[in-house]
């Protein structure tokens, strides 16, 4: 598969950190089955051709909905080709992709969600133009024009700011930032923080931290460092920690991780694509 990143145009640059795509290269293989895992934010995805499957928790896969939002991810899955696969996807930061949603994202945690279900018909994606744009470079334009409309229609509050401060302290700090000292810089108590967090981000504050020290590690991983040095480098108590936190949000241990292909998801992963959430912040 060929991957391509876009650059949002200002001001979409602060709310989005790419657009992004996937289409098949001439005479390459099929791609197999991958393993997401757990990054921290919210992302919307369009099949331009045939849906992605995706594990559900009983094992079975289930085909997803041609656009897609993918809620806030706290546990590892499978996902599959569904056949010839064609996306497009928009990732944003994990302090604004709730301002493209209505209502709490909580409720998402752990689901691809149809776009078309969540949606007022206000609001829908232009999806018919997007699919038949004649080139991805349009079809990014297009859906920029459906974020800048979904921006003025929902006012960033001084709540949204005090959560997006927070969680900006949490990315640059690589999770390792005192929530407490956040909560007190921020002018809010604990409580009310962890409100802000479970209804924009969907998951309180100290596991967005941890989600973002797994993203570090899982970064890292194949930089030559030993564990117990990756361990120490994010944080964690030890190397045994570090591989329990791992294996919660990976779902195998860094090692098992590392053997794998990952023929969708090195794409996200990689500090040195736009993508990498944590380049950008």
């Amino acid at each position: 598969m060929q991957y391509r990143e876009y650059a949002p145009a200002k001001p979409l640059d602060r709310y989005i950190n790419c657009f992004w795509s996937l289409e098949p290269e001439a005479g390459s293989a099929a791609a197999a089955c991958d393993r997401s895992v757990p990054d921290g934010s919210l992302e919307f995805v369009l099949h331009l051709a045939e849906p992605m499957l995706r594990q559900a928790p009983g094992g079975e896969f289930r085909r997803e909905g041609r656009a897609v939002l993918i809620g806030q991810t706290t546990l590892p899955y499978v996902i599959a080709p569904g056949g010839q696969a064609r996306l497009l996807g928009m990732r944003c930061f994990p302090h604004t992709g709730f301002l493209f949603v209505d209502g709490p994202v909580l409720p998402y945690n752990d689901q691809s969600v149809d776009l078309e279900a969540i949606l007022p018909r206000a609001a829908r994606l232009p999806f018919e133009r997007i699919a038949n744009a004649p080139d991805i470079s349009e079809a990014v334009r297009v859906l920029e024009h459906w974020c800048l409309k979904r921006l003025a229609a929902r006012p960033v509050t001084t709540a949204d700011r005090r959560f997006a401060y927070a969680c900006v302290r949490i990315l640059r700090g690589l999770g390792m930032p005192c929530i407490s000292s956040i909560s007190r810089d921020s002018g809010i108590g604990t409580r009310q923080l962890e409100r802000l967090f479970r209804s924009r981000a969907g998951i309180p504050p100290k596991l967005f931290a941890r989600i973002i020290r797994f993203q570090h590690a899982l970064g890292h991983l194949d930089r030559g460092s030993g564990l117990a040095a990756l361990a120490q480098r994010t944080g964690h108590f030890d190397q045994a920690h570090f591989i329990r936190e791992f294996r919660r949000f990976a779902g195998v241990t860094p090692r098992e991780f590392g053997r794998e292909q990952h023929p969708w998801t090195r794409h996200f992963a990689e500090p040195g694509n736009r993508s990498y959430l944590y380049n950008s912040v």
